[in-house]
């Protein structure tokens, strides 16, 4: 999915960018050691904080990766707190209306 993302200056409304965002850009590698076995392990990690789910190709293990202000997280699933498990973040952040 691709979308155009467009900014204005405050004073004028004159368009500043109108280059298009690609979701798959939004991506960079970075090594990380598991928290199970200690292998280094090359993930694509998400620049917007979100955590991820990565499995570790030397022991087969799932572990979370979370990028923070100044620093990577690197967290086993049972030791990560709900907002940084991506599956429990999702019920806690989703919002449902019933009428």
């Amino acid at each position: 999915m691709k979308a155009a993302i467009t900014c204005f200056r405050s004073e004028r409304r004159e368009p500043l960018n109108t280059q298009p965002y690609h979701k798959e850009d939004a991506m960079s590698a970075i090594i990380v050691n598991c928290p199970h076995c200690q292998q280094s392990v090359t993930v694509n990690q998400a620049e917007n904080f979100t955590p991820l789910f990565h499995d570790c190709p030397g022991c087969g293990q799932r572990f979370i990766v979370e990028r923070g202000a100044s620093r990577i997280k690197v967290m086993k699933e049972k030791d990560a707190p709900c907002m940084s498990n991506p599956e429990c973040r999702e019920i806690e952040t989703s919002a449902t209306c019933e009428e």
